[in-house]
């Protein structure tokens, strides 16, 4: 399922941002960042 704010392919790019910081922080594994992305693309 793919999560788009009012439809544009742009917020995914946001929220990759956030997956990065996140992962970052050690918040997520690698694995979890990887599956997240994915959905996200």
């Amino acid at each position: 399922m793919k999560n788009f704010v009012n439809g544009s392919r742009s917020s995914s790019k946001y929220y990759v941002d956030i997956l990065k910081e996140r992962y970052a922080k050690g918040e997520i594994t690698e694995n979890e960042y990887s599956q997240m992305k994915e959905k996200l693309q």
